[in-house]
């Protein structure tokens, strides 16, 4: 497996932090928005086998076996040249050559809706950097992490410490928070990854 070879690392190397900031990218947000709401529905592993996420609404662009690295779903192609900017931007941050995933995941969660507070168990979390990037989070849409709230804005990216720290989101607002999530890691040289063009980095 690959998980064998994986750095057991968070962000900058320190785990007793809740969570990261990388960077903000404003790229294609309301075209993702506007192609996840027509796949909606369509695969609801995540929710029917996790109790906590039972609330949302998940579109697994890569996953659904943790055991499979990369492992594209048959709604890949939609949002493969889409999410480029975003693959990019965790590229330059972590400076991998071959940025891989064990999921890229785009959530929504329904206004008065809630993800329970939890930790992430899966053995895999200790290897890969969860990253989020914040679609669209209207007042009253609250990410807490250990008990804080994790401040963001639209466009916003950070690796968040999801197996070691209790998180949890409430959606008091008006309209749906949609967020994209990638479970990251570097490839092996050579390796298959989600970064088409590394040309002009």
């Amino acid at each position: 497996h690959l998980i064998e070879n994986f750095k057991d690392t968070f962000g900058s190397g320190n785990r007793n932090k809740s969570h990261e900031y990388i960077g903000n990218i404003q790229d294609n947000i309301s075209e993702i928005i506007k192609e996840a709401n027509k796949h909606f529905g369509h695969n609801t592993i995540r929710e029917e086998t996790y109790d906590v996420f039972n609330k949302c609404s998940s579109v697994i662009v890569v996953g659904g076996d943790y055991d499979v690295p990369m492992q594209k779903t048959e709604v890949f192609p939609y949002f493969d040249t889409m999410l480029q900017p975003l693959y990019n931007a965790l590229q330059n941050f972590y400076g991998y050559e071959t940025l891989c995933a064990h999921n890229v995941i785009i959530s929504k969660l329904e206004p008065g809706c809630t993800i329970p507070i939890h930790k992430d168990a899966h053995s895999t979390f200790k290897h890969t950097h969860r990253c989020h990037m914040v679609l669209q989070a209207d007042e009253g849409v609250n990410f807490y992490s250990v008990r804080r709230v994790i401040e963001t804005k639209i466009g916003d990216i950070f690796e968040l410490n999801n197996d070691k720290m209790y998180h949890s989101v409430v959606n008091n607002s008006t309209r749906s928070r949609y967020h994209i999530i990638v479970d990251c890691y570097e490839g092996n040289k050579g390796a298959e990854g989600l970064v088409k063009d590394r040309k002009g980095d």
